[in-house]
């Protein structure tokens, strides 16, 4: 039988804080219909349409809150067999485990192959119900490659994009979907859960692709602090120069692991434009910070570095030091070796001595030639 949908009472907020129900009627998974809403009756059509209580249905998070209503859901839609089917594979793209437990149920109970390549997704990541599932079908796992590119011929990719944190799942979107799964990774960059915004970002970086530059640009305003982070290592990777004064922003972060990231992806990307800011950097408070901006002025090689980073050769902490003999050598600029002449002779780390001698080394080689 055709499944003619659910009816609900769900209270949503509206105009001074107060609540009212509206009835609805759910019609596919995240899909719905507006039964009856008072504020239709009380405002008429057109001005209800700006009221809250509208705003907050449009947005949907009552439906991403509310698992015990998505499971609810999954309950009716097994009921309907093989027309809820398409639905029931997109619950497998559901944030709670218990949800996606339901559905593979469902599934198994309905018994239509079409199921195969979602629950083969879940099943090569070790998801129980999911094998379960393709037991009661009689079907053994597709290999993982072939699901995934099944569940995304389908439309299906919330099913792949809530197993992305899996390594195995994310090789394989890399390696084998490659530049195609660009535009679904990007989608993923916007997914509630950290983890799977994450894997997202990890798998844009392997895949270097610069159609995501956009997209991980956005990503250094998330508020998860690992977000920012790997989105800084991202765009190293990539290496695209419409990322840098995004980048130079990321340079200002409350937190030292993104600044200290953004110095490095500044580095890779070598633009000149950077070096004022990486300058600046270079009086962080924070040490791992101000040797990544050494280490990035290297990389960058301009010459309007040179004095700042012989300044740094007195810094208090050992591993800036280094960093800035190893800079300034490989600028190449002359003016810096009497500096690092009497580094090479007094600091009293054995190892920065030894940089400053090196530095010293590539500096009169660059200009020999």
């Amino acid at each position: 039988m055709e499944w003619q949908g659910m009816e609900i009472e769900l209270q949503v907020p509206c105009t001074g804080n107060k609540w009212h129900p509206v009835r609805l009627r759910i019609t596919g998974w995240g899909e719905y219909e507006v039964i009856h809403n008072p504020c239709v009756e009380l405002l008429g059509e057109a001005l209800a349409r700006t009221a809250p209580c509208t705003y907050y249905l449009q947005k949907r998070e009552w439906w991403k809150r509310d698992d015990d209503l998505r499971r609810r859901v999954v309950e009716a839609l097994a009921q309907a067999g093989s027309s809820a089917v398409p639905a029931l594979i997109q619950a497998l793209g559901d944030d709670w485990e218990s949800v996606r437990a339901a559905a593979c149920g469902a599934l198994a109970k309905i018994g239509d192959a079409r199921a195969v390549p979602a629950l083969s997704v879940w099943a090569a990541v070790g998801d129980k119900a999911a094998r379960e599932a393709l037991q009661s079908l009689g079907q053994s796992p597709l290999p993982l490659e072939k699901a995934v590119r099944a569940v995304l011929a389908s439309g299906d990719w919330g099913v792949v994009q809530r197993a992305l944190g899996h390594d195995v799942v994310r090789e394989v979107v890399v390696k084998q979907i490659g530049a195609q799964a660009v535009p679904y990774l990007i989608q993923a960059l916007r997914d509630e859960h950290s983890g799977v915004r994450m894997a997202a970002c990890r798998a844009l970086g392997q895949v270097g692709d610069a159609r995501a530059v956009p997209a991980l640009v956005q990503a250094l305003e998330d508020g998860n602090v690992n977000i920012r982070y790997e989105a800084c290592w991202v765009l190293g990777q990539i290496g695209d120069a419409q990322a840098g004064p995004a980048l130079v922003d990321a340079l200002g972060d409350m937190e030292k692991s993104v600044r200290a990231a953004a110095c490095v992806a500044l580095g890779k990307i070598g633009d000149p434009q950077a070096v004022d800011p990486l300058i600046q950097k270079l009086r962080d408070p924070d040490s791992l910070v101000r040797r990544e901006a050494c280490v990035a002025l290297g990389r960058i090689g301009d010459k309007r570095a040179v004095n700042p980073l012989i300044q740094k050769l007195g810094d208090a902490d050992w591993d800036v030091r280094r960093a800035a003999c190893e800079a300034l050598g490989q600028i190449g600029d002359a003016q810096a070796v009497p500096a690092l002449e009497k580094v090479a002779a007094q600091d009293s780390d054995g190892g920065v001595r030894g940089a400053a001698r090196q530095a010293i080394r590539e500096i009169q080689e660059k200009n020999r030639q």
